[in-house]
C-alpha cells in the first residue's frame, strides 16, 4: 500500500508514547514532511520548533513560548519527543503494521531526523539504525536477565 502523492499518509502516536495523540500525530507528522521537503529532506529539533515558533504553524500550540518557562534546550526536548513519537501504517508481509516515521541520524558531525525511507534508502543511516538496534537489544537482554533473576 505505497502513499503517492495524491494519498495523504495516515500518522499514528507511536505506541507507548506519552507526549501525543493519534489526532496529535497526524498534524505533527505532516508539518514534518513538510520541513523535510523545505530543508532537502532533513530536519533538526531547532527547524522544527522554529517553524512552530509562527502562530500560524499547526505545531505552535505543542511549545511553551514564555521564556520565562521555556528555553531553547526545553524546545529542542519537546521537538524531539514530538518527531519520535509519530508512527504510520505500513505492510509487512501482507500485514498492516504500525511503525515509527522519522529517525535520528548523523550526518557529517550533525544530528538530524529523516524519513524512514530516507533511512531505507542510504546505507549509512540503516548501519547508523542498526547499530542503535543493536545497543537496545543488548541493554534490553541485559535488563531482562536482571529482572528474570528477580523472579
Amino acid at each position: 500500500m505505497a502513499n503517492t502523492k495524491s494519498q495523504k499518509k495516515k500518522y499514528k502516536a507511536k505506541k507507548g508514547n506519552k507526549t501525543i495523540k493519534d489526532s496529535d500525530a497526524q498534524i505533527i507528522g505532516e508539518r514534518i514532511e513538510l520541513l523535510l521537503d523545505k530543508f532537502d529532506g532533513k530536519i533538526d529539533p531547532d527547524i522544527f520548533w522554529q517553524d512552530a515558533k509562527d502562530p500560524k504553524s499547526p505545531t505552535h500550540g505543542y511549545f511553551e513560548w514564555n521564556i520565562k518557562k521555556a528555553a531553547i534546550k526545553q524546545w529542542r526536548q519537546t521537538a524531539r519527543n514530538l518527531i519520535s513519537a509519530v508512527a504510520d501504517i505500513t505492510l509487512l508481509d501482507k500485514k498492516q503494521i504500525e511503525v515509527r516515521s522519522f529517525f535520528n541520524v548523523e550526518d557529517n558531525g550533525q544530528k538530524y531526523y529523516v524519513s524512514r525511507v530516507t533511512v531505507m534508502e542510504n546505507i549509512n543511516y540503516r548501519v547508523q539504525l542498526v547499530n542503535k538496534l543493536i545497543s537496545i537489544l543488548e541493554n534490553a537482554s541485559v535488563l531482562l536477565r536482571l529482572l528474570r533473576k528477580e523472579l
